[in-house]
Parts: structure tokens; C-alpha cells; sequence
């Protein structure tokens, strides 16, 4: 193991190849989540893993049971494709250097491309913001609208107009944040 990460993880340092991914192949990565799953599986280990060692994490994110749970049908179900489909693609595109002898594979310098488009940990803490903000926005307004205790100070009107605005107000929230975290996808060569 040792030799092929000594022999694959220089590949990680070096620039990327002369031909970038375009966004078909960008989108085509990204269209499987077990591609998806590789990427983030060896961006987290920042290393080399065995098809394996990849098969079995993968099928446990599937199955949603620990590594130590999942039976080698399921196992040998996610190595099977990761063998004959997803690491030879994603060899052919440089996004991971495969040996298919030693059964080892490693993360490439062109991976980086990826990464923006696969961060989850900032989209499910603004998602669960988000959610917290409506639901009270949506609280306090129908308790206004049905003038329940204090509320029933206030028009309905006004907080019909307040429960427009904080709906407009979530949603261009919504659509700002979105498009900071989603960068765009290259433009797509006329070569194909």
C-alpha cells in the first residue's frame, strides 16, 4: 500500500492536466452519488484507500448502518459497480488515480474542481437556519391573523402585509445564499 501511495500522492501535488473538465464532464461526475461519495470519502481521508475500504463506506452511507453492519451482499453490491463503472471513469477523467491490479485508488490534483459543488456542512446549517426562520415568521404571523391575546393589538392587514414580506424576504434569502455558495459551471467547449 505504501509504494502506490508513494507512487500516487505526488500525482496530488502536481498541476492539472493540460485539459480541464467540462461542465458535461462536471455534471457527469456529480450526477451519481456514489461518484459524489468517492470524492468526499477521499477528501476526508486525504489519502489512498482501497476499492474495499471505498465499498464498504459507501454501502454503510447507503444502508445507513456502521461499516461493521453491512453484510457483503451489500458490500459486494456497491464493490461490483465501483469496479467495473465508477473508478475507471472517474480514472479515464483524472479524477482519481486507479490501480486496478492493486485495487488501490487515490484522489488527483483535478479533483479540486469538485469541491465547491460538494460541500454539504455549510448548506445543512443554512437550511436548518432557514427553517427556525420561517416557522416562527409563520408562528407569530397566524397568531396575529387570528388575533390571538396581545397580537390582536395589530390589524390583520398589517400582519398579512408583515407575513408577505417575510415570505419575499426569505425566498430572495434564499436565492442570494444559493447562488454565493453554487459556483458557476464552466461554459461548455464547442469541441464537446
Amino acid at each position: 500500500m505504501s509504494s502506490f501511495i508513494s507512487h500516487v500522492l505526488p500525482c496530488r501535488r502536481q498541476e492539472p492536466a493540460a485539459t480541464e473538465l467540462t461542465a458535461g464532464e462536471i455534471c457527469k461526475i456529480l450526477s451519481n452519488p456514489r461518484r459524489r461519495q468517492i470524492v468526499q470519502y477521499l477528501q476526508n481521508i486525504d489519502g489512498a484507500a482501497t476499492a474495499g475500504e471505498l465499498a464498504e463506506w459507501i454501502a454503510s452511507e447507503e444502508q445507513d448502518k456502521t461499516v461493521q453492519e453491512v453484510t457483503s451482499g451489500e458490500r459486494k453490491a456497491v464493490y461490483v459497480s465501483l469496479y467495473q463503472t465508477h473508478l475507471p471513469l472517474m480514472n479515464e477523467m483524472d479524477i482519481v488515480d486507479y490501480d486496478e491490479r492493486a485495487k488501490m485508488v487515490a484522489l488527483r490534483v483535478t479533483a479540486s474542481i469538485l469541491e465547491p459543488y460538494l460541500d454539504q456542512s455549510v448548506e445543512e446549517g443554512y437550511r436548518r437556519l432557514t427553517s427556525i426562520g420561517t416557522l416562527g415568521s409563520a408562528v407569530i404571523v397566524s397568531l396575529g391573523v387570528l388575533q390571538f391575546g396581545l397580537f390582536g393589538l395589530v390589524p390583520v392587514s398589517v400582519w398579512i402585509l408583515l407575513g408577505i414580506v417575510c415570505l419575499i424576504s426569505m425566498v430572495t434569502l434564499d436565492v442570494y445564499a444559493f447562488r454565493q455558495r453554487t459556483p458557476p459551471l464552466p461554459q461548455l467547449s464547442s469541441g464537446g
